[in-house]
């Protein structure tokens, strides 16, 4: 995600239907520094990952945990994210 007032990532919830439902859990490392950048949750109170270098988000897939990754400033902001799944 570039600082540049259009990378951001809109509020969604990762297991959206059928072809994605074998999904649990969301895992984010983040790889860079930035002063916003923080993924948001929209349904819990207070509930912000800062963007810090080395940190891990773990959070469930499902709908209660709606959420956001706001813009970065001054430095892009690095991350690897992947998932969970259920074994059919």
């Amino acid at each position: 995600y570039l600082p540049n007032e259009k990378d951001n990532f809109p509020p969604h919830v990762d297991v959206t239907g059928k072809s994605n439902n074998t999904r649990f859990l969301v895992v984010f490392a983040y790889l860079s520094d930035n002063k916003k950048g923080e993924t948001i949750f929209l349904r819990q109170d207070s509930a912000v990952s800062k963007c810090v270098k080395g940190n891990m988000l773990i959070f469930p897939s499902l709908w209660p945990w709606l959420h956001c990754g706001n813009f970065p400033v001054e430095t892009s902001k690095y991350i690897v994210g992947s998932y969970l799944h259920y074994v059919d």
